[in-house]
């Protein structure tokens, strides 16, 4: 199987995604036929055992926990299949009375949120998966 960017090549079957990411809602609008889950993990054990053909999944969260498992036996395929932006919304008036702070918080985290979140991400999918009923 593969991703060109536009389309999957050769898939058979079917992708796994967390339920409720939006990517679900993405790859459902292309016609893939997509089987939530409530996490990464169960993504990856359903992969291992043949269940699905691959993983949606967020990229930091899925290079973690190849990483902390030490998951070897699959391919990666580098060209995302969508890109998001991500947020942090201010109300209007903390905005009109703090423009300066209102920008400057914005500039430090786009300069440091790639390197803060690979820091951080096998922390959180550590607790994450510590949590009940995410297995």
């Amino acid at each position: 199987m593969g991703w060109d960017g536009h389309k999957f090549t050769n898939l058979q079957g079917v992708i796994g995604a967390n339920s409720g990411y939006s990517i679900v809602k993405d790859l459902k609008n292309r016609g893939i036929k997509v089987e939530e889950a409530r996490s990464t993990r169960n993504n990856f054990t359903k992969l291992k055992n043949g269940r699905i053909d691959g993983v949606a999944d967020q990229g930091i969260v899925a290079d973690a926990y190849i990483h902390k498992n030490k998951i070897n036996n699959i391919v990666k395929i580098n060209k995302p299949i969508a890109t998001k932006d991500y947020f942090l919304i201010f109300s209007h008036v903390f905005s009109d009375q703090n423009p300066t702070l209102r920008d400057k918080i914005w500039d430090e985290i786009s300069e440091h949120r790639d390197e803060l979140s690979k820091k951080f991400m096998p922390r959180y999918l550590e607790e994450y998966q510590l949590q009940p009923g995410t297995n």
